[in-house]
């Protein structure tokens, strides 16, 4: 793609799109063109960036022909021989489940608990890899500068809990000091005062399911506090962000968008790997939504991230920045 990665650009999408909800695929391409001159996109590339992640996919699921293992009758022996290798994967394709090494999965992942205290879907289980905390760890280090604390004292509370294998990955990159454990986030919200564990920034990757990302976006908005949050691309185009990013553009108190070169990968649990679901996952391009709690804050610890970034994540984007 020239100067820009795929990442970049669909990073530059996401942020035109928060700003302006209602804007065509015309005109955006036109915006993205103005805005970045240098990447010198192309028709082609411009189009694979405006396509969501996952209807390129159902695409080219729909386009593989079904195995046909019928065997006629004046090559029966050799049809069943290539029979047979359709329905046994080569190892190629077996290795294609595992995380590319770059991803920095880390540590595997751990058994879930035996119960949950809220609603959960199955797809929800599967942890963040190392990579995605690797790529975070400037921006946290600079938020602890900011807070003119050393990082090992960084309070984080991760409210969404799999197999607590982000507490680990948050310690690996230094920052021991995580609140996570498997509780009911909601009902904690809404019990307020003291059930709201001390913290100085949230970071989670929550479930997509139910409305678990809604009602956590609207708890950090309305905390006060800094957060940091893993999500999909496809939240810029949900309703109730679109309202934030509104007023967010009113008020200055603008999200940013960090953005890794490389799509992450997450990992089941080892109890969900037992019964043969053991395939990493990326089912969506996903990047941190951040916000530091002011706009001050958002300025200075953005100014410090600039100076140490991850070289996986060098794309940052404020909504409403051009």
């Amino acid at each position: 793609m020239g100067k820009a990665t795929l990442a970049e650009v669909r990073a530059l999408v996401a942020q035109i799109r928060g700003s302006q909800p209602d804007i065509g695929n015309k005109k955006l391409a036109a915006e993205i063109k103005s805005a970045q001159p240098d990447w010198a996109l192309s028709n082609k590339e411009l189009r694979n960036a405006l396509r969501p992640p996952e209807l390129k996919q159902q695409r080219a699921d729909a386009s593989q022909p079904a195995a046909d293992t019928a065997a006629p009758d004046k090559k029966r022996g050799a049809a069943r021989a290539n029979a047979a290798s359709i329905a046994t994967p080569a190892p190629k394709k077996q290795k294609k489940t595992q995380a590319p090494a770059s991803n920095g999965t880390g540590d595997a992942a751990g058994s879930l608990p035996a119960s949950f205290p809220y609603q959960i879907d199955e797809a929800d289980h599967a942890e963040t890899p190392a990579a995605a905390y690797e790529d975070i760890a400037p921006v946290l280090r600079s938020l602890a500068k900011h807070l003119s604390k050393p990082p090992a004292e960084l309070k984080i509370w991760d409210p969404f809990y799999c197999t607590g294998a982000a507490a680990r990955r948050l310690a690996a990159v230094g920052f021991p000091s995580v609140y996570h454990r498997c509780e009911d986030f909601h009902a904690v919200v809404a019990a307020g005062g003291g059930a709201v564990p001390e913290h100085d920034v949230l970071v989670t990757n929550p479930p997509y399911s139910a409305e678990h990302l809604q009602k956590l976006f609207e708890h950090c908005v309305g905390s006060g506090k800094a957060w940091a949050l893993l999500l999909p691309w496809f939240v810029v185009r949900k309703p109730w962000f679109r309202t934030y990013a509104a007023g967010a553009g009113a008020s200055g108190d603008r999200v940013a968008f960090l953005c890794p070169q490389k799509r992450y990968f997450f990992q089941p649990p080892k109890s969900m790997v037992a019964e043969g679901r053991d395939r990493v996952t990326a089912p969506f391009d996903t990047f941190w939504y951040l916000y530091m709690g002011s706009a001050a804050a958002q300025r200075e610890t953005l100014a410090g991230w600039r100076v140490e970034r991850a070289p996986r994540c060098p794309v940052c984007i404020t909504l409403g920045s051009a």
